[in-house]
């Protein structure tokens, strides 16, 4: 039985004129909208283009009232429910790529350079790197940093590192231990971690612990050489005046 002309002619009329499909309100950007003001229901940027405030309308909010955070967490087999904060024990991260390993849900961190994450801590594949991972700073170099000049980020690793770079991470290895150590020892005192402290110079200094006892203050650095010139002479001043 065919159709009658009336809807013969409404279904040409749409093929030949479909609807205009909504894009982001930014001129000149193509993409469809799915971010929006909090509280309006219509999505007016694509996620290059969105405000700081707005949210996403495509995601699954987290079903706790008066929570608008995105919903990545639910039990597995089942449907995301819930965000990070509100997570229930037992849910794992539904959003997140998993481990390919065959029986592992753990989510996927390690992949091949140029390809997707497929793999987790415990069974990455060699040559398998971490992603979301800052890079040696020579090109064409895919591994981790972990050496730098005193005082800054590292940017080499051990194999392209410079003359004067220092292996930051271990520093950072000695700092921990360092930290831990001080907390059972002064279990009293209220201590700071590599805090800035502003004084009455016109630098302030980042040292590795600080503790304030009013009358007086201590000092204490793991390695003061990681430190660049004139710290000796701000902590002095900085002290010699309490």
């Amino acid at each position: 039985m065919g159709r009658g002309k009336a809807g013969y002619h409404v279904a040409s009329e749409m093929a030949r004129n479909p609807r205009p499909r909504r894009l982001c309100e930014t001129v000149g950007c193509k993409k469809q909208p799915t971010y929006g003001e909090r509280g309006n229901k219509k999505a007016t940027r694509c996620s290059t283009h969105k405000a700081i405030d707005m949210i996403n309308f495509k995601a699954t909010r987290c079903v706790v009232e008066g929570c608008g955070k995105s919903a990545n967490f639910g039990f597995e087999g089942k449907a995301r429910r819930r965000c990070s904060k509100h997570q229930e024990a037992g849910m794992t991260c539904l959003s997140a790529a998993r481990c390919t390993f065959k029986g592992c849900p753990t989510a996927a961190s390690y992949g091949f350079a140029g390809k997707k994450k497929c793999r987790c801590t415990k069974h990455k594949e060699e040559k398998m790197i971490l992603f979301g991972a800052k890079r040696c700073g020579v090109d064409g170099c895919s591994t981790q940093p972990k050496f730098g000049r005193a005082g800054e980020k590292p940017t080499r690793c051990s194999r392209h590192k410079d003359d004067d770079m220092v292996d930051l991470g271990a520093r950072k290895c000695e700092e921990r231990a360092l930290r831990e150590e001080l907390k059972q020892l002064l279990p009293e005192f209220e201590l700071d971690f590599n805090k800035r402290i502003d004084g009455e110079t016109c630098h302030a200094i980042r040292p590795d612990v600080f503790v304030d006892l009013l009358t007086h203050v201590i000092v204490i650095e793991n390695d003061e050489n990681q430190h660049k010139g004139g710290f000796r002479v701000r902590t002095h001043a900085r002290t010699s005046g309490t």
